[in-house]
């Protein structure tokens, strides 16, 4: 990969709405794909809501240039047990402003880093539909291995089968840390 693209991630708040209902009838290809059709005009608010009533959840949006939101992740925290973070969503705009894989990489990886610094979460999991070639090969590339375990989930009116992938957060080793440090 190349040098860092201009996005950082920044909590959801009631002043970002906009740009989260923005976000959401940007990418009518991930709502038509996993909620049956596009975003409702409602959908920002909605979910804020529900964020807000569920302590263990946050939204963080993926802003562009800190101006335009270009994604955003869904998370909950010590689900399904204390120390595994799940990423419920990552939502892109259907037209990125790079190539989608590209940008996929580096939010998870600005992710990934902030989940390292800021957080004691131990591992990450998220599920992915069992037919998504394309998601998987993503995530695999990210470094997540799938589990032996599946789950069906409604979508659109249909069952789909879900695997599910986790991968470690790794920790730096504290007594390695002090010998480079001495």
């Amino acid at each position: 990969m190349n040098a860092p693209p201009p996005i950082i991630l920044s909590q959801i708040t009631a002043d970002t709405l906009p740009a989260l209902q923005s976000l959401y009838e940007a990418s009518e290809r991930y709502f038509v794909r996993y909620g049956g059709g596009p975003a409702r005009p409602e959908m920002a608010a909605f979910t804020y809501s529900d964020v807000l009533d569920q302590e263990d959840r946050a939204l963080l949006g993926v802003w562009w240039q800190h101006e335009t939101m270009v994604g955003c992740f869904d998370l909950r925290f010590h689900h399904p047990t204390s120390g595994i973070v799940w990423f419920g969503a990552l939502i892109l705009a259907d037209e990125p402003p790079l190539p989608r894989d590209e940008l996929a990489s580096w939010c998870v990886r600005i992710l990934e880093e902030w989940l390292r610094i800021g957080t004691d979460m131990q591992e990450i999991r998220l599920a992915l539909p069992s037919a998504g070639r394309d998601d998987i090969r993503f995530w695999q590339q990210q470094g997540y291995l799938a589990l032996p375990k599946a789950v069906r989930h409604l979508v659109g009116g249909k069952q789909q089968r879900f695997v599910i992938y986790h991968k470690a957060i790794p920790r730096p080793d504290s007594q390695h840390q002090r010998l480079h440090h001495a």
